[in-house]
């Protein structure tokens, strides 16, 4: 959920950023209808395939232009369109690059099994691997991240005629447990993650945090799972 598949920053990696804009202008100036399909760039993820699905898009509206207003239009579009794919293959090369870096040094296991949820007692356990250097010996470790999770009150739920029944209160409470354990994980990979990148040592991350509730109301924010800094060593 962190880490991109080796397949796809090969892929990445691959790409020549150089060539990419010669062949963006190519299509454009010919109001091409391959939309880089040479390129593979569904082998990268869904973010650059994404910008070269727009991109395919603005060529066909340039290419279907008539008016000299239209067409001056939809070229800018089409080029705009062509800029967003090369920042979005800029934005993942420098991904890759950190995921790399990071690597050397530690990996947190971002494959997290989604357990039975029937309680309101959420549990995330992230494990990891860590070292000083790149020649030393790998050190594991593992970390439960702990939430009591709160119903967000429904908004006219005092006054609405409509009775739920206990079946379908059930169904939602059901859904709101598994989209919150989700959040959870997402949460609990970054903030592992993030200590390793601030410089942290393994051995300081605790066996068990419980999440800090947002301080804006129920459930988690951002930094309810930040288990080091400032803010949380005062928390009791």
């Amino acid at each position: 959920m962190i880490n991109l598949p080796e397949s796809q920053k090969a892929a990445i990696s691959a790409i020549n950023a150089d060539l990419l804009r010669g062949s963006i202008e190519r299509e454009i100036e010919r109001r091409g209808a391959g939309a880089l399909s040479e390129y593979s760039l569904w082998q990268c993820g869904e973010f650059i395939e994404g910008k070269r699905q727009i991109f395919a898009k603005a060529l066909d509206t340039f290419r279907q232009a008539k008016s000299q207003a239209k067409t001056e239009r939809t070229e800018r579009e089409a080029r705009k369109a062509g800029d967003d794919i090369l920042y979005a293959v800029s934005m993942m090369k420098a991904r890759v690059l950190e995921e790399e870096r990071d690597a050397l040094l530690f990996v947190v296991d971002d494959y997290v099994g989604r357990p039975l949820i029937n309680r309101d007692e959420l549990k995330v356990g992230i494990g990891y691997r860590w070292r000083a250097s790149a020649e030393d010996e790998w050190k594991f470790g593992h970390i439960t991240f702990l939430h009591k999770s709160t119903p967000w009150p429904h908004l006219g739920s005092q006054t609405s005629p409509r009775k739920v029944s206990k079946a379908q209160q059930a169904r939602e409470n059901e859904n709101r447990l598994e989209k919150e354990w989700d959040d959870m994980v997402l949460n609990a990979l970054c903030s592992v993650r993030d200590f390793f990148r601030a410089g942290g040592d393994g051995k300081d991350i605790p066996a068990e945090f419980r999440a800090i509730p947002s301080r804006f109301g129920c459930g988690l924010d951002n930094h309810s799972l930040k288990f080091w800094g400032d803010r949380y060593k005062s928390q009791p």
